[in-house]
C-alpha cells in the first residue's frame, strides 16, 4: 500500500469481508477489485493470514508444532 488513506481503506475493506458469510466474500472482493486491482488482491490476503491465525490459536500446540 502505498499511503496511510490506502492502509486505512484496506483495513475497512477488510473488516467490511470478516463481517460477511464466507461465500458472499466473492463478490465482494470483486467489487473491490474492479475499482482498485491492488486492494482487492490484498483484501484476501489479509482474510487468508487471519484464517490462518485463528486456525493456529485454537489447535493445541503439539499440532501446530508438527507443521513446521
Amino acid at each position: 500500500m502505498k499511503n496511510h488513506e490506502s492502509m486505512q481503506q484496506l483495513e475497512e475493506l477488510f473488516h467490511e469481508a470478516l463481517e460477511l458469510k464466507p461465500q458472499e466474500r466473492g463478490a465482494f472482493m470483486a467489487r473491490i477489485r474492479e475499482s482498485d486491482p491492488e486492494l482487492g488482491n490484498a483484501v484476501p490476503s489479509l482474510i487468508a493470514a487471519h484464517e490462518q491465525s485463528d486456525v493456529l490459536l485454537d489447535s493445541p500446540a503439539s499440532e501446530v508444532a508438527g507443521e513446521f
